[in-house]
């Protein structure tokens, strides 16, 4: 009898609810993880075994799952549940706002925010797609050494990335995703918008994003990493901009993380909302404010790489990067034409707190992707500049597997056309992996000669390990198509070690060295910016 009351009365109050009382999604901030049935020592309940080997650090209570005893209570208020984050201890729910008074009442509750009104709030139109469209062309290969990856059959093998988008309509269907299909590369599927997995619909940006990575039609098109396991989770509501959509961004990483995905690409952006409350300011993007941009950096902290679009705001009043490109440890990516110039839409840096933004560039002007139909078009926009470095970034991890996330970000600054004189337009250039993997190369050879600087601006100093007195040796240098550019004969000694070589004259690109003593060959490369 007691429970036949308790449906009556639930009736009552649905049937003569007001109209006021409406459900919004609010985000619930929680004080601590005590009592909870997770331990750091059984991590494998919450986390694959991918994820944990990835971590640097050890198990935190961070990692653990939010307590799923402070969920039932929350719940039990009449509230809905929809989403957690173990890193920083919150939920996401639906609820009226008498409800979320009665949660703020809860001992273990610290805060509550609305992120969304509900329902169907907004815009209806598709506020992500690309600008405009130009004459596709390959040059995207040329432009950072995919085609070397490509000539060398390095293919992303072995290594997962997440893509956090709008949608991916027709990723089921578009021919040019048969490869990808066919060798069941595309490992999990998630819709936190819709709270389902599927994920062909909505949008194409991000079909028109993963293509530069896992598109193939033979003979005409080949992504930079064909070869890599891809998760593809839609975050981006697309009839709206509203704060919830930073979270479902953050529980998209933390899903990724889970899954021991090693690469998050990113092709989203935030600065303002329907809400005008929650704006942000040019102010606020430094690395350390948005919800966005702190969720970013903590995936970092658990080992991933995570890769983002520098924002197409160039040429408009907020001019600068659009949240998560703003973070520390985000390595942000800006456009630049089939020319190598910037195109006139990419956002320019720094962040606030002054540190070089974008990190690096590659091409965003007249890119070749596949639309949600399957048509092969060329288009614009700093959404498909990213993708593409977290394709040869791919191919970096499957060649280097012990390089840790931190180090893949440095060399890919350290190798990018600018290196020496980032700037707010470009930050340090160009990416270009072939360098990047050259320079890797020549460091891990046991070489009876040193060289460095490399990469060089003007020169570079070889030295030997073990000179005897008066040896002498020939020098060749060539560059990659085969002609010999410059031929000297040296004796080196220990007084005349190292010897400075001049490349001043030489224009920007990569050289092969030999260095011939005797019957002993030695072949470096060297980089010329």
């Amino acid at each position: 009898m007691g429970s036949n009351k308790y449906i009556f009365t639930l009736l009552l109050s649905i049937l003569f609810a007001p109209a006021w009382a409406q459900v919004n999604r609010y985000v619930v901030h929680l004080s601590d993880k005590n009592n909870s049935p997770y331990s750091v020592d059984a991590p494998l309940v919450y986390l694959s075994p991918a994820a944990i080997d990835r971590r640097e650090k050890p198990i935190a209570t961070e990692d653990l799952p939010v307590n799923p005893s402070y969920i039932n209570q929350i719940t039990d208020l009449g509230t809905t549940y929809l989403y957690q984050s173990r890193w920083f201890n919150l939920i996401l729910i639906e609820s009226t706002e008498a409800k979320i008074t009665e949660v703020l009442g809860l001992p273990f509750v610290v805060a509550a925010e609305e992120v969304a009104l509900g329902p169907n709030p907004g815009r209806k139109e598709d506020k992500l797609d690309v600008l405009g469209t130009e004459e596709a062309s390959d040059a995207q290969n040329y432009m950072i050494g995919t085609d070397w990856l490509q000539s060398e059959g390095i293919t992303g093998e072995g290594v997962k990335i997440a893509f956090l988008d709008a949608g991916f309509r027709g990723i089921n269907s578009v021919a040019g995703f048969e490869y990808l299909r066919n060798n069941q590369l595309i490992r999990h599927t998630y819709n936190f918008v819709h709270q389902q997995e599927n994920v062909d619909g909505y949008s194409d940006h991000g079909t028109k994003v993963v293509s530069t990575v896992s598109g193939l039609e033979s003979m005409t098109y080949q992504g930079s990493a064909i070869d890599a396991a891809v998760y593809l989770y839609v975050t981006e509501d697309v009839s709206s901009e509203q704060r919830v959509e930073e979270y479902y961004w953050l529980f998209g990483a933390e899903m990724a993380d889970s899954a021991g995905v090693d690469i998050i690409s990113s092709s989203l952006g935030y600065n303002t909302f329907d809400n005008p409350s929650h704006d942000y300011t040019p102010d606020d993007l430094d690395g350390n404010t948005t919800v966005i941009t702190k969720a970013a950096d903590k995936a970092f902290e658990k080992g991933l790489v995570v890769i983002t679009s520098a924002g197409n705001s160039g040429n408009q009043s907020w001019r600068t990067l659009t949240a998560p490109a703003d973070g520390v440890n985000v390595l942000t990516v800006g456009s630049v034409t089939a020319q190598g110039v910037r195109s006139s839409f990419s956002s320019f840096g720094p962040s606030t707190d002054g540190r070089v933004k974008p990190d690096v560039m590659a091409m965003g002007s007249g890119v070749m992707v596949f639309n949600g139909v399957g048509n092969l078009v060329g288009s614009n926009g700093t959404s498909l500049a990213a993708p593409q470095v977290a394709g040869i970034v791919a191919g970096l991890m499957g060649e280097y597997p012990s390089l840790t996330n931190k180090e893949i970000i440095e060399l890919i600054r350290f190798t990018a056309s600018n290196y020496d004189q980032p700037n707010e337009a470009i930050g340090y250039g160009i990416a270009n992996i072939e360098r990047a993997m050259l320079l890797l190369g020549n460091e891990e050879q046991e070489l009876p000669v040193l060289i460095y600087p490399n990469p060089t601006l003007d020169f570079v100093e070889l030295k030997f390990k073990d000179p005897i007195e008066n040896p002498t040796f020939a020098l060749k240098i060539y560059s990659t198509e085969g002609r010999l550019l410059r031929e000297l004969e040296h004796a080196v000694s220990w007084s005349t070690n190292p010897m400075r070589i001049d490349f001043n004259s030489f224009p920007v690109g990569v050289y092969l060295m030999q260095i011939i003593s005797g019957n002993e060959i030695t072949k470096l490369k060297v980089i010329k910016q």
